[in-house]
């Protein structure tokens, strides 16, 4: 089960409300600056230290999620 979703999608996307979502927002096929992903991963790893389970979800699942490991 997914506890939390964090989107890297330019567009925010609706959810159920049982999951919490952290918005992201990357531009397709982009890179962010690492100074701008640090306060994301740090909420996401305060999250899975709680044994929360995080997914991240791109556009195609081709660029930024499959980088984060």
């Amino acid at each position: 089960q997914i506890d939390t979703l964090v989107g890297l999608e330019e567009t925010k996307i609706e959810l159920s409300p049982h999951f919490e979502y952290l918005w992201f927002p990357i531009p397709d096929m982009g890179a962010p600056v690492l100074s701008e992903c640090i306060p994301v991963l740090q909420q996401v790893e305060s999250r899975i230290a709680g044994g929360k389970r995080v997914v991240f979800h791109c556009k195609g699942g081709l660029a930024f999620s499959r980088d984060i490991r």
